[in-house]
C-alpha cells in the first residue's frame, strides 16, 4: 500500500511538474508571439515613416524643381523686358535725334514767327469792357505759353484796349505806358465794379448760344469769385452771412432794400431790426401812427434813441407797397 501510495504521489507530482512545464512553455510561446507582433508593428511603423520620409523628400525635390523653373522663367522674362527697354531707349534716342534735327531746321522760322507782330496780334484775346480782369488773365496765359518777352507785353496789350480802357491808358505818363503792370492797374481801376454789380453779373450769368457748358461754368465761377472779392469775403462765416443777407434782401420791398443798402448793414440781425423800424415808418407815412405802437414814434427826419443805437426815421412820404 505504501508503495502504491508513493507511486501515486510520484505520478501526481510528475503530472504537476509536466503541467507546470506545459504552462511555462505556453507562457514562453505567448511571450514570443507578443514579441513577434511587437516586432512586426515596429517594422510596419518604420516602413510607414520611411514612406513618408521618401514622399516628403520627393515633394521637396519637386518644389525645388518648380522654384528653379520659375526662377529661370523670371530671368528669361527680365532679360526680355530689359531687351525691350533697351530697344525703346534706342528708338527714343533716334526719335530725339530726328526731332533735334527738325528743331534745328525749323528754329529760325519758329523764332521769326514768334517775333512777328502780326502773328502775336492774331493770338491776342479780344478786350471786353465787362470782362477786364478775364482779359488780362487770358492775355498773361497766352503770353506765358508763347514765351513772349515781358518787355513786349505793354505794347501788345495796349493794342486791344478800347473805350474807357483806352482813355485810362492815354492818361498814363510815357514811362508808365511802357510798364505792363501800370497799364493793367489803370484799366482795372477804370472798370472797378461795385459789389452789387458783381452780384448781379453772377446771378444773371447764362449760357450763350453755341458756348460750351465747360466755358460757362468757368465764367460763372470767375464771376462768383469776383463777387466775393468785391464783398471782401474771406471766411466761411462771412460767406454764410453774405448768402443769407442776399436772400433776406430779396424778400424786401424796393424802398426797404435801398434804405438798408444806404445804411451799409452787412449782418442779418441788425439788418432785420432796422428793417422792422423802417417798415413801421413806411406804415406811419401811409396810414398815420398806429394806436399801440410797441416802439417810439418817429417824426420828420429826427433821430430816435433805442437800445440798439440810433435809427434814422423816414420823412412822411406816402409809399405804395406792391
Amino acid at each position: 500500500m505504501k508503495l502504491e501510495i508513493m507511486k501515486m504521489q510520484l505520478e501526481a507530482q510528475l503530472k504537476r511538474e509536466e503541467h507546470e512545464a506545459q504552462l511555462e512553455r505556453e507562457r514562453e510561446a505567448q511571450l514570443k508571439r507578443e514579441e513577434r507582433e511587437a516586432q512586426l508593428e515596429r517594422e510596419e511603423h518604420e516602413r510607414e515613416i520611411q514612406l513618408k520620409r521618401e514622399e516628403r523628400e520627393a515633394q521637396l525635390k519637386q518644389e525645388e524643381r518648380d522654384a528653379q523653373l520659375k526662377h529661370e522663367e523670371r530671368e528669361a522674362q527680365l532679360q526680355q523686358e530689359e531687351g525691350e527697354r533697351q530697344l525703346r531707349r534706342e528708338e527714343i534716342k533716334v526719335k530725339k535725334e530726328v526731332e533735334m534735327r527738325q528743331v534745328e531746321r525749323g528754329l529760325h522760322s519758329v523764332s521769326a514767327r514768334r517775333n512777328d507782330t502780326k502773328v502775336r496780334e492774331r493770338d491776342l484775346p479780344t478786350f471786353d469792357p465787362l470782362e477786364a480782369e478775364a482779359f488780362f488773365d487770358h492775355f498773361e496765359r497766352i503770353a506765358t505759353l508763347k514765351e513772349w518777352p515781358g518787355e513786349d507785353w505793354a505794347a501788345l496789350v495796349q493794342s486791344r484796349l478800347t473805350s474807357e480802357a483806352r482813355e485810362a491808358y492815354n492818361m498814363l505818363d510815357l514811362e508808365e505806358c511802357a510798364v505792363y503792370d501800370m497799364i493793367k492797374k489803370a484799366v482795372l481801376q477804370s472798370y472797378r465794379l461795385t459789389p452789387e454789380v458783381c452780384r448781379k453779373r453772377f446771378r444773371e450769368c447764362t449760357r450763350a448760344s453755341g458756348r460750351s457748358y465747360e466755358k460757362t461754368a468757368r465764367d460763372m465761377e470767375r464771376r462768383f469769385r469776383r463777387w466775393l472779392k468785391a464783398e471782401e469775403v474771406v471766411t466761411m462765416e462771412e460767406l454764410k452771412q453774405l448768402m443769407v443777407m442776399e436772400r433776406f434782401m430779396s424778400m424786401l420791398h424796393h424802398e426797404l432794400r435801398v434804405r438798408i443798402k444806404e445804411a451799409g448793414t452787412r449782418d442779418l440781425k441788425p439788418a432785420a431790426d432796422r428793417t422792422d423800424l423802417l417798415e413801421e415808418a413806411l406804415h406811419l407815412g401811409k396810414e398815420g401812427p398806429p394806436r399801440h405802437s410797441p416802439r417810439p414814434r418817429f417824426g420828420g427826419t429826427s433821430w430816435v434813441q433805442e437800445g440798439r443805437g440810433r435809427v434814422e426815421t423816414l420823412p412822411r412820404i406816402v409809399y405804395t407797397v406792391r
